[in-house]
């Protein structure tokens, strides 16, 4: 969900502090709104107000009469994404009013994969029940399928050939390598076993969304669709972008597209991603004839800071000509140069300082400690907050596994598997027995005092794990574990207990990633005809594999909890400066800038590549593995951060002798001095105008909100994982079967005969955590209300307009999206006359209620877009039953309204339990929470 708080300001914001329509336009930033005809290139240097800029440029393109689904706009991140759309907002209801804001919804605004990832959906329906895998559970699918895969080619180990796998593997989705070219090696023989094993399990990686869609738009037919409607594509951060993400740009932007690139070369950082800053030097030689304009004001910084910033600059090379111009007025140090003896003594005066700022009028969240490394520098800063209760965010600071409660909990699942345990990944593995888990969980759980009942519960489960017959259910057996121990107790307003609380909902998240690809079902080939093929779920060798994860993987992949977002957080960030990447705050220290820490002491060594030389040679290798080019654009985006005031300094020693940083040496002109109290900048007044963005959820993330607060929390704010049942995924299957099927008659413009709608069921009926057993049975039930479907309403497959119909609507306190799963056209036999339809599994937990709710939700956003809904409709394809669903003025008044107070409350982090106990019966959280209404039985 996109509600929770952005970590910083967001970049180039006015020198005001915020995006109000005070902002005046430099001539800068008016030429690049008002740029029309062609190809535009837009150089925008750091803090120069290019978001700004964007927004206005949009607002100005609907303002000359543009559609907004005729634009796109790619953004580098989600955050990015949020605070552009929110800007582009206010800009249209300045000019138009708030009531345009619906006909926003189809415009799309979001990052490359979320557009990637849509467009498939939209047209190419073979992928609508496909999943995203992230690096972990990519990794855990990697690790079950080891052998089949043979990845034992590429090394003997187990752990190390997945890792080597996955960076290789990334080069050829980064660079869009035909895998059928390394046929024959190693690499590239697993590598295409590879990709048939995604296929089979419905899954696709995340640079394989970027190839799947390149695929697609290379098929004229879907080519034409996509670009039917689209005339302006505008793409920020385009110096991040790598080949395949160029390519799938080139594609869109075909004439009579007008492409939009806004970026900075000096701040291409993402090299070891793929990311080619090439594309933005050479832009106007790829897409001639185009328009190149430079956005040089900065007015974020202070002018010293600035002046440091273009110095530094002039040493990165190849970039483009440019140089930063002042906006602001000097003041207080700026740009500070310190020394401290250590790394302990570097943090103590960093936590002076932060607390004399606070009395100057800084906020802690005015306030970003950047390093190079988190994990190698941080540890001594943080100890010193932790001793003086300075709040603060920490990306990365800790490996899961060094808090007390996941370290019992690894011990306890190597005792299962019967196994040994280290809780860090250079220690020694010691020995685990029923007594050393015993006392972990008394030390962890219980302030070390025994725990009643858990003894006998551990052998119990001991017993279990060597049952076959027995089916695991990992996430929930966990849940039942933390309420054996008295975590159902904790005080979640405690913010200790909410810490704690944070760090088994993060344990849940291993759990599940392992469960979801390890009890994954797949299609197999047997004798010519697909079989269905049911997961591992059961006996001790899935509890062996559960332990393998755990201790090789998840031990240094899984950072600790970071803490629950609200919109009013105040706590100093600290950020690697790859993360601090598109952000900004009053006051940034860069500690830790010794010679080997930044520069890297890595960059540009060479690697051991998998990939053979003839599709990978040395100059792509060169951009994968740095050099201080890339050092120095890193350290620019550092320095660029600071807004007031940027400390710069180094320790001398720790165990041994540390020489400064050059970077450091290049700002500061010489090795700085020691330093126990450092300058102030003035006293400061934080702006009025923040936190001016408007939250975005989906309206399933409304109905759970709705029906628990409380449980809304577990879930979405601590991360607390939902169970895995067989079931899972029915409706979807359900939902994806009657999609294929309405696109078919659209297309042919006739009703399917039964034997297509059998195909149709033989090719993509789907369920990812069914055993053989229950596939059949949900695959005869479904069969069933499908045909009960089409017996009573097949005529209406003629009048479909359009199925996954996205929606928007803009309200006072949020943005609320979603899907309709069909409209229909002629509704009252009237062409233009639009009916939606939800359908409604037998499974479904929603009450018709809820449903209602929805459908007029999307109703306000269609009519909103100026489409006529004139009609909505529940369909419970069970009972093949439709009932009309109230969508009159009044009923979408009464849905507004009642979408605005629930996103009230999840902004205001109010999140009161709701138990009741048919709810609670089949809660997933119910063993975890104090509240819940239901027996030990229901547990």
């Amino acid at each position: 969900m996109t509600t929770k708080l952005t970590i910083a300001t967001v970049e180039e914001s006015p020198q005001t502090g915020g995006s109000g329509s005070s902002f005046v336009l430099s001539p800068e930033q008016e030429k690049v709104v008002n740029h029309r005809g062609g190809h535009l290139q837009v150089i925008a240097c750091a803090g120069a107000g290019k978001t700004e800029a964007i927004s206005r440029r949009v607002a100005s393109l609907i303002l000359d009469g543009a559609e907004p689904s005729q634009i796109i706009a790619f953004t580098f991140t989600d955050r990015a994404a949020q605070s552009l759309k929110t800007r582009i907002t206010k800009r249209i209801a300045e000019a138009k009013g708030p009531a345009f804001l619906d006909r926003l919804g189809p415009m799309f605004v979001g990052t490359i994969h979320s557009y990637c990832l849509r467009m498939l959906q939209d047209h190419v329906p073979e992928f609508g029940n496909f999943d995203i895998l992230d690096e972990n559970r990519l990794a855990g699918l990697l690790s079950r399928e080891h052998k089949r895969l043979e990845l034992s080619k590429l090394g003997n180990q187990h752990w190390r050939p997945i890792f080597d796998f996955l960076r290789n593997a990334d080069v050829v989705e980064n660079e869009l390598i035909d895998g059928g070219l390394m046929k024959g090696t190693p690499f590239g023989d697993c590598y295409l076993a590879f990709k048939q094993t995604l296929y089979r399990y419905h899954f696709l990686t995340y640079g394989l969304l970027i190839s799947a869609a390149v695929k697609a738009l290379s098929r004229l037919e879907v080519a034409n669709r996509v670009r039917a409607n689209l005339r302006y594509l505008i793409v920020d951060e385009y110096q991040d972008v790598n080949p395949a993400q160029e390519k799938l740009i080139s594609l869109l932007a075909q004439d009579p597209v007008q492409l939009c690139v806004v970026a900075d070369d000096d701040q291409s950082i993402y090299q070891w991603r793929g990311s080619d800053v090439s594309n933005m030097l050479d832009f106007r030689k790829r897409y001639s004839p185009a328009t190149s304009l430079t956005l040089s004001v900065n007015r974020r910084c202070r002018p010293k800071i600035i002046s440091s910033a273009n110095a530094f600059a002039t040493s990165i090379a190849p970039r483009l000509t440019k140089k930063m111009e002042p906006h602001r007025q000097p003041g207080g140090p700026e740009v500070h140069g310190w020394a401290a003896e250590t790394d302990a003594a570097e943090a103590v005066t960093i936590a002076d300082t932060i607390e004399r700022l606070r009395g100057e009028g800084f906020r802690y969240k005015d306030i970003a400690i950047l390093y190079r490394s988190v994990r190698t520098a941080s540890p001594p800063l943080i100890e010193e907050f932790k001793k003086r209760d300075i709040p603060f965010r920490c990306a990365g600071r800790t490996g899961l596994f060094l808090q007390p409660e996941a370290s019992a909990l690894g011990k306890l699942y190597a005792l299962l598997s019967g196994n040994e345990w280290k809780s860090e990944r250079y220690g020694e593995s010691q020995s685990v027995d029923l007594d050393d888990v015993d006392h972990e969980f008394a030390a962890a759980f219980n302030e070390g005092e025994t725990i009643p009942d858990l003894r006998p519960y551990l052998q119990d489960w001991q017993a279990m794990v060597k049952d076959n017959t027995a089916q695991v259910n990992l996430v929930r057996d966990y849940y039942r574990l933390l309420r054996l121990v008295g975590v159902n107790t904790l005080d979640l307003d405690d913010p200790a207990d909410s810490a704690r609380m944070g760090t088994l909902a993060r344990f849940s998240q291993i759990l599940a990633d392992f469960e979801h690809v390890t009890r994954r079902a797949r299609y197999v080939d047997e004798q010519g005809q697909q079989i269905f093929r049911g997961g591992q779920d059961r006996g001790i060798y899935f509890y062996q594999r559960l332990y393998n994860y755990l201790q090789y993987y998840a031990l240094d992949a899984y950072e600790d909890f970071e803490g629950e977002d609200t919109f009013d957080l105040d706590a100093v960030d600290i950020l690697t400066v790859h993360q601090s990447k598109g952000l900004e705050w009053p006051v940034v220290f860069l500690p830790s800038l010794v010679e080997g820490r930044f520069p890297s002491r890595y960059a540009g060594q060479s690697q051991d590549w998998l990939l053979p030389e003839s599709v990978f040679p040395a100059s792509v290798r060169k951009r994968y593995e740095g050099s201080d080019t890339e050092e120095r654009r890193l350290f620019y985006v550092a320095l660029t951060r600071a807004k007031d005031v940027v400390y710069l300094s180094r320790f001398r020693r720790k165990t041994n002798k540390f020489k400064p940083s050059p970077f450091l040496l290049e700002i500061v002109g010489s090795d700085p001095e020691l330093a126990e109290q450092l300058p102030l900048p003035p006293t400061f007044t934080p702006s009025a105008e923040s936190g001016d963005e408007l939250p975005t959820v989906s309206f399933s993330e409304l109905a759970s909100y709705e029906g628990c607060p409380l449980k809304y929390r577990f879930s979405s704010s601590l991360g607390f994982q939902p169970q895995l049942v067989a079931e899972l995924g029915y409706g979807r299957a359900i939902h994806h079967i009657l999609r294929h099927i309405a696109e078919a008659t659209k297309a042919k413009q006739q009703l399917p005969t039964l034997e297509e709608v059998e195909k149709v069921f033989a090719k993509e009926f789907y369920l990812p955590f069914a055993n053989n057993a229950a596939f059949h049975n949900l695959l005869d039930r479904a069969r069933s209300l499908v045909g009960k479907y089409l017996s009573d309403y097949s005529g209406e497959l003629l009048r479909v307009w359009e199925t996954e119909r996205p929606f928007e609507l803009h309200l006072e306190k949020g943005v609320v999206n979603g899907r309709a799963d069909v409209i229909l056209d002629r509704e009252g036999g009237v062409v233009g006359n639009l009916g939606i339809v939800d359908y409604k599994t037998a499974n479904d937990a929603k009450s018709d209620d809820v449903f209602a709710f929805q459908l007029a939700i999307y109703a306000a956003a269609g009519r909103g877009e100026g489409l006529d809904v004139k009609a909505a409709y529940l369909h419970a394809l069970k009972e093949s039953v439709r009932k009309n669903v109230p969508v009159d003025n009044v009923a979408i008044s009464v849905a507004r309204k009642r979408a605005d107070t629930l996103i009230e409350g999840i902004v205001a982090a109010e999140f009161p339990p709701r138990p009741e106990l048919s709810k609670c019966k089949v809660c997933d959280m119910r063993a975890i929470c104090k509240h819940a209404q239901c027996s030990k039985y229901d547990l």
